[in-house]
């Protein structure tokens, strides 16, 4: 996968997720903000997760992680390096996918 999305959003805060918690009643929020690396196919991501009870926060966290990517070909390549034969890949799960840069795409290969 690559964070297409995510490209121009630098430092951008986001709204990622919300919900409620069924056991009191709490309000989720996580946010998040990126910084994408497009040379390194290196992206750093900064989560913030906040917690609301009653109208008022009741906790904080922020985290922190990294996530690298590979184009379709290069992780072919790496496959094949390691002993893997026979890689196909397959963009996304419909033939209309082919033509979507943000399509999951599957590789198969045999060992």
């Amino acid at each position: 996968m690559l964070p297409w999305r995510d490209f121009g959003l630098d430092r951008q805060w986001r709204l990622r997720r919300s919900g409620v918690r069924p056991s009191d009643g709490a309000t989720v929020l996580i946010h998040e903000a990126t910084v994408s690396d497009r040379i390194e196919q290196m992206q750093h991501i900064s989560m913030r997760h906040e917690v609301f009870k009653e109208g008022g926060p009741v906790q904080a966290q922020l985290r922190t992680h990294r996530l690298r990517w590979y184009h379709r070909h290069e992780f072919a390549m790496m496959l094949k390096s390691v002993g893997f034969r026979e890689v196909a890949v397959q963009c996304g799960y419909t033939a209309s996918d082919r033509a979507n840069p943000e399509a999951e795409w599957i590789l198969i290969a045999k060992r």
